[in-house]
């Protein structure tokens, strides 16, 4: 007697373990196996926005998807569909799909491997994919022309974006995101193995959380007409060791070097101090030398963000500097080096001092 109400309340429990959940969202309808994790949608035209994961149908079981399949003709992902499903592994995305909105998938952690879109997405909305850390890669077709902020943030385990050499708005090289003029400086693949990459000189801008937690850069050389790092740009490079801003640098946005523990020395060659907040430098050693070019270094001891360091030091023979000489021998990149509280520019495999003189 007692094994056969066992084998009842087994019964029991397998029942309620696998609960079949039944409704509709916009234009689709939706099935969730709970047991199996396995959610499917089925439908033409596209899912419903929310205003945020608990307004979805499925909000008291976020925890149990774990793949998500399309069947029909679905046009869209909605705002916040998918946005917290920790457990969630794959998803499916149909050829038919145009837009997957803001933060569809932001916080899907154990979302897994390669992510390729169809060729009739157009639209990627705001943080749809942050904090997605085990996808390793993107590819962008041609027709994705609309890449929201933070799309791909906290994104710690890329390796690679591949972008169709048709998309008029983005593009690639070395396995970065840039867009199509290569002026802004998207993202960079965090888990990409190199130890040091050089910003191509037509970047104007870093993007917003386009560095995060690339931790395995020690060496980052900006390009000389750099004028903006956005919010946490350079967050949590930890191995990097000294960064030099150029002198058109005008702005450093909130955490952008949060997490650079490793950091040495930082050389800033504007004359104005970048507009920073006093999260900018958050967790960056504070008592590292910062070298600043000469007859700033009252500015920058009052200038938020900066104020906080406590060793702070003029560079002598840098007052204005924005090229190191005009002599035509030196054209070509230039690396600045700061050694022993002196400016060198080092090209063509030759160093020089702050007036251009070689030194031999």
């Amino acid at each position: 007697m007692k094994k056969f109400f066992l084998f009842i309340a087994a019964l029991c429990c397998a029942s309620i373990s696998a609960e079949i959940i039944n409704g509709t969202s916009g234009d689709l309808t939706f099935n969730l196996n709970t047991e199996a994790g396995v959610m499917n949608f089925n439908g033409n035209g596209a899912m419903a926005d929310y205003a945020n994961q608990a307004e979805s149908p499925w909000a008291s079981y976020i925890y149990e998807i774990k793949s998500v399949r399309f069947w029909g003709n679905p046009t869209a992902i909605g705002d916040n569909a998918f946005c917290g499903c920790q457990n969630l592994t794959t998803c499916d995305f149909p050829s038919t799909l145009t837009r997957i909105g803001k933060n569809a998938f932001n916080g899907c952690t154990k979302f897994t491997g390669s992510v390729s879109f169809g060729n009739s997405l157009t639209t990627l909305g705001d943080r749809a994919f942050k904090n997605c850390y085990k996808i390793t890669g993107f590819y962008i077709p041609a027709t994705l022309t609309d890449i929201g902020t933070e799309a791909f943030a906290h994104c710690t385990s890329i390796t690679y974006f591949a972008v169709s050499s048709d998309n008029p708005n983005y593009t690639v090289s070395e396995n970065v995101l840039f867009n199509k003029d290569k002026t802004v400086l998207m993202y960079y693949p965090a888990a990409h193995s190199r130890t040091s990459y050089t910003v191509p000189q037509s970047v104007t801008e870093i993007g917003d959380g386009a560095f995060v937690a690339a931790s395995n850069l020690t060496e980052l050389i900006l390009p000389d007409q750099l004028e903006t790092i956005g919010i946490e740009g350079l967050e949590n490079c930890s191995a990097l060791m000294e960064i030099t801003f150029p002198a058109s640098l005008q702005s450093l946005g909130d955490l952008a070097m949060f997490g650079c523990t490793a950091l040495t020395q930082i050389v800033t060659l504007a004359t104005t101090p970048p507009t920073a907040t006093k999260f900018t430098f958050h967790e960056v050693p504070k008592t590292i030398p910062v070298y600043v070019p000469d007859g700033t270094l009252a500015a920058y001891k009052k200038a938020e963000g900066w104020k906080a360091f406590t060793n702070i030091q003029s560079i002598p023979g840098t007052e204005g500097i924005e090229q190191p000489t005009s002599d035509s021998s030196l054209k070509g990149r230039a690396n600045k080096v700061i050694k022993d509280g002196q400016l060198y520019i080092e090209r063509n495999g030759k160093t020089y001092n702050a007036q251009g003189a070689e030194l031999k």
